[in-house]
């Protein structure tokens, strides 16, 4: 049975605790199109649906309805069927379930809408949760662009109870399961090249979304000869009488404060236009409208500087921007 949906602010997935550090390899891209559609899975559901999209709605959830058309769908959905993940087997603790996450992917030109079937071996994940379970915001998912900083998300999520109830929580993580579960692979061998290119860079994206948390992670070298063992990330939830973490200031950086009159209201417009699309994070730990506040400025600047960019100082090209 086809059901057809769409993707909306409040949507959240809600996985099996098992699928945390299960070993799969997807791309950012691949790792959305995964969440928008599983956002739409009900845990009481008797059994998966074929769950139909528009297809400029999935476009404009990856932010991609621009790019040549849609010939990118046919591309990143090809890639995502071949895309196997190493799932934990509930019938035997040493064994294991090889699976993608769907099992068909039909696009329908004159429906303009792409349609997408679960496997079935992914139902003891997403079906009938009654504990164990993790819930991902879809736009915590939409937020970030590393497929690293989504992985670090879903475990941060996992334990979000727990982080709330204390306030900060360590989670720690073997090093070789870290490697295996993101599909680091045999790249990076040394663990301190590891955890520069992979483990901090994720920390620094997911800090930078300003989710209502902040993370740091510290290298825990109890191993052989004082080899690193695993990461302890240390996890902290945000209120409103916290500071607020920002990322160092350049002088090419624009702030509320120092906004010219023009941009201020170009800026108020943009603004507007973020509240509007309500609670940006539902589960985001915001325990006050400070910290909502705080996460939609943030959101209007970023957005005022992708579509009015300052123009360069005399004598200097302008500073690249990265979306």
């Amino acid at each position: 049975m086809t059901k057809k949906v769409a993707p909306t602010p409040k949507d959240i997935v809600a996985q099996s605790n098992k699928l945390t550090m299960a070993r799969y390899n997807l791309s950012a891209v691949q790792k959305k199109l995964v969440a928008m559609v599983f956002a739409k899975v009900r845990m009481e559901d008797e059994d998966f649906q074929e769950y139909e999209f528009k297809r400029q709605d999935v476009a404009e959830l990856l932010g991609r309805e621009s790019e040549h058309g849609y010939a990118w769908l046919k591309a990143d959905c090809t890639k995502l069927l071949k895309q196997v993940a190493q799932l934990p087997n509930p019938e035997d603790p040493n064994g294991w379930i090889l699976s993608t996450f769907f099992s068909t992917i039909t696009y329908t030109e004159s429906g303009k809408s792409v349609r997408f079937q679960p496997s079935p071996k992914m139902k003891p994940y997403f079906l009938k949760l009654q504990s164990e379970y993790t819930l991902l915001p879809l736009p915590y998912v939409m937020s970030l662009s590393g497929k690293y900083a989504l992985r670090l998300l879903e475990l941060v999520m996992q334990w979000w109870t727990i982080i709330n109830a204390k306030g900060s929580f360590i989670i720690p993580v073997e090093v070789d399961e870290l490697r295996a579960a993101w599909g680091v692979g045999k790249r990076y061998k040394d663990n301190r090249q590891l955890k520069q290119a992979v483990v901090n860079r994720a920390v620094l994206e997911v800090n930078a979304a300003r989710l209502g948390f902040r993370i740091e992670v510290k290298t825990d070298r109890s191993g052989n000869r004082g080899a690193a063992s695993k990461f302890d990330f240390k996890v902290t939830r945000l209120r409103k009488d916290d500071p607020v973490p920002v990322d160092p200031v350049t002088e090419d950086d624009e702030t509320v404060e120092g906004l010219s009159a023009e941009r201020r209201t170009l800026y108020e417009k943009i603004l507007k236009e973020v509240r509007a699309e309500g609670d940006l994070f539902p589960l985001a730990g915001y325990s006050s409208e400070f910290m909502r506040d705080q996460a939609q400025q943030a959101e209007a600047l970023k957005r005022l500087a992708e579509r009015f960019p300052l123009k360069a100082k005399r004598g200097r090209p302008a500073k690249a921007r990265s979306k």
